[in-house]
């Protein structure tokens, strides 16, 4: 599913959360989020073998990098890349900029609203909080997010999925957890303040509208459709 066609990095992700299922809730998530119209890790599952000796099967997947920001967006620019663990491309200059800014003013107010909007893909931050809200994992916000941002005048932070194991539990789906990220200094989506903003609040609705309905991203339709297409890769894998 990746138009990427060279892949500086891949991460061989083997579910430590997710064993049961057997983990793809992960790649299920990512997938999604890119039926949404936002870039993703994508992935697949395949048997790994190290000198001949066989090592189970993983889910062999782009990361967030530098250079996956490249090939995705078609950039020749440097990125920055955020994760909950701090830098891990470039440096954290603009998106602490970005943060400290909706931190330290009204966004109610649409002129400091638009201002942030200039740094931050607010589309893209939207369907990232429905994706990762809808599933309710408990492993998330205080923990497992990536954001980067092409380093040049028109760069805009964009969130992407990365390690959602933690969705999809019984006893975890019907809490609201949308409070956790306006709460202290605990992680760094505080960004979320926009709530408040009432331009904020109607694009969130309208995204709610896409993606729920009329054959959007996240249909009982087109879940069911990726969940069966994970489940006859992993199947596959098992056919050696």
């Amino acid at each position: 599913m990746s138009e990427v066609e060279r892949f500086e990095t891949v991460v061989l992700r083997a579910g430590h959360n997710d064993r049961t299922n057997p983990f793809i809730k992960d790649e299920l998530l990512r997938r999604l989020h890119k039926d949404m119209g936002q870039q993703a890790c994508m992935g697949t599952f395949a048997n790994l073998f190290i000198n001949g000796e066989y090592k189970g099967y993983y889910n062999v997947t782009e990361h967030v990098k530098e250079e996956s920001c490249q090939e995705w967006f078609n950039s020749d620019k440097p990125w920055d890349v955020m994760t909950m663990n701090g830098v891990r491309d470039g440096d954290s200059v603009s998106f602490d900029a970005m943060v400290n800014y909706a931190r330290n003013h009204n966004l109610a107010d649409p002129v400091y609203y638009a201002e942030l909007c200039k740094k931050l893909d607010v589309v893209s931050f939207i369907d990232y909080l429905i994706i990762r809200l809808w599933p309710n994992d408990w492993d998330w916000p205080q923990n497992n997010w990536s954001a980067a941002c092409e380093r040049s005048e028109t760069g805009q932070w964009k969130f992407f999925v990365w390690d959602a194991e933690g969705t999809f539990e019984s006893s975890q789906l019907q809490l609201d957890r949308f409070s956790e990220l306006t709460s202290g200094q605990r992680e760094r989506l505080s960004l979320s303040r926009a709530e408040g903003q009432q331009g904020f609040r109607l694009l969130f609705a309208d995204r709610v509208y896409e993606h729920f309905f009329n054959g959007g991203a996240l249909t009982d339709e087109n879940i069911l459709k990726r969940f069966s297409e994970l489940r006859e890769e992993v199947k596959a894998s098992f056919r050696r």
